[in-house]
């Protein structure tokens, strides 16, 4: 949910300077076996925008770091985000979306149906 979103839209829409290392902060209860796994999912979907779409000429540099999620405010605005998404799916509960509702954009890279995107975001 996140690899597609950051190599499609940020590195294409804010171009960063080659060469950039780009530091993704995950939280540290990810395993070791799915921390290799997302790296080589990374490279590898990174390879395929430059290599087969040629959409980026230049080399970024990912950077998978771990962090306690206690110590990192970045997971807990995605953990907050994810949690008020759920919770609206589940329990057809509005009360948090609707709080943070203004503050997302394009949200149709994390939903298998675009639908859902307007749904949560109020647009129907």
């Amino acid at each position: 949910m996140l690899v597609h979103p950051l190599i499609v839209y940020f590195i294409l829409r804010y171009n960063p300077i080659p060469y950039t290392t780009i530091n993704i902060v995950l939280d540290k209860r990810l395993g070791s076996r799915a921390l290799s796994i997302l790296k080589q999912y990374v490279s590898r979907k990174y390879d395929y925008m430059r290599s087969f779409e040629k959409r980026i000429s230049y080399e970024v540099d990912f950077r998978l770091l771990q962090k306690p999620s206690y110590s990192e405010p970045l997971i807990w605005v995605s953990d907050y985000i994810a949690g008020s998404v759920n919770y609206y799916l589940v329990k057809r509960d509005r009360r948090y979306i609707d709080i943070i509702k203004d503050k997302l954009f394009d949200c149709l890279y994390f939903w298998y149906n675009p639908r859902i995107c307007d749904i949560i975001l109020g647009r129907t």
